[in-house]
């Protein structure tokens, strides 16, 4: 079995039309590009070197080993590298109510409210004894009491009393209503309501370092074609990234596959799967297969 269709399948059938010949489709028995051994080529390499074969078409690492043996026609494509994750589940649920903010802006906040009391409650009673009002231990403790409780009931969008009638008491009050009652917690049911109306994803990956950190921490698993120009590039890529994502992938049970259509299957149906190739073949591979 084998399977037509794509970008190469399209250019052969131009030419054709344009040069007036006809065509069939052969598989070579392993189905790869093929590889040297023992001086002799196997895979499609190995069709067209025995003339079982008279071209082949498809994504092909030029080496100098091959030019000696096959000769090359001129670039069609200049394609560039890519990986093919699954899809981005939705985020649980269960922590909605906390996603709104920021990890970061959640000890913050909550040590914004639990100081605010004490603040308060401090301004105050600076305030009268600057005045020198005499106010009773039973008064003050009361008092620490209600700038606690004021506190907890503007963050709750409730009408509360402010434990103080002075002016300065009365600026605090609304600076505080309109830092924690128009802000702080107008921005958090905005947000919510946003959330609970469309549901968060998980972060996409998004480039090559991205990729090595989730197989460092989540042991993802990238898989890439046998002898093809993507395992060339890692093979021989300089770069930083590169050599730590193949020697990540070398660490892995399996990291090479027989061709795309495996690699497509695993992303398809395990989350943790990355599958490494040409960027316009996996392109039409996830058109083919649908995205998940």
């Amino acid at each position: 079995e084998h399977i037509e269709g794509g970008r190469d399948d399209k250019l052969l059938s131009l030419l054709a039309s344009k040069l007036n010949f006809r065509y069939n489709y052969t598989d070579p028995p392993d189905r790869n590009q093929g590889s040297l051994i023992n001086g002799t080529y196997t895979g499609a390499l190995g069709l067209v070197t025995s003339r079982q074969a008279d071209m082949f078409m498809g994504d092909l690492t030029l080496t100098h080993e091959r030019y000696q043996a096959v000769e090359f026609t001129f670039f069609t494509l200049a394609d560039s590298e890519a990986f093919l994750t699954h899809a981005p589940g939705t985020l649980n649920e269960a922590l909605a109510l906390i996603r709104p903010f920021h990890w970061k802006v959640w000890p913050p906040l909550i040590l914004s409210a639990v100081v605010a009391g004490p603040v308060l409650y401090m301004i105050i009673k600076l305030q009268l004894k600057w005045r020198t009002v005499n106010v009773s231990k039973s008064n003050l403790d009361r008092l620490f009491s209600d700038c606690v409780w004021f506190i907890l009931v503007i963050l709750l969008k409730q009408n509360g009393k402010f434990p103080s009638y002075t002016s300065t008491g009365r600026m605090m009050a609304l600076l505080l209503s309109l830092s924690a009652t128009y802000v702080i917690v107008d921005l958090y049911s905005a947000n919510l309501t946003s959330i609970l109306a469309r549901p968060h994803k998980e972060q996409p990956i998004r480039n090559l370092e991205q990729l090595v950190d989730v197989m460092k921490s989540k042991q993802y698993q990238t898989v890439v074609e046998k002898n093809s120009a993507s395992q060339s590039m890692l093979e021989n890529g300089t770069g930083v990234l590169v050599r730590d994502l193949w020697s990540l992938m070398k660490r892995q049970q399996t990291y090479l596959i027989d061709f795309n259509e495996d690699g497509m299957l695993m992303v398809q149906n395990r989350k943790d799967h990355v599958l490494l190739g040409g960027r316009e073949t996996l392109f039409y591979d996830a058109k083919r297969f649908g995205s998940h």
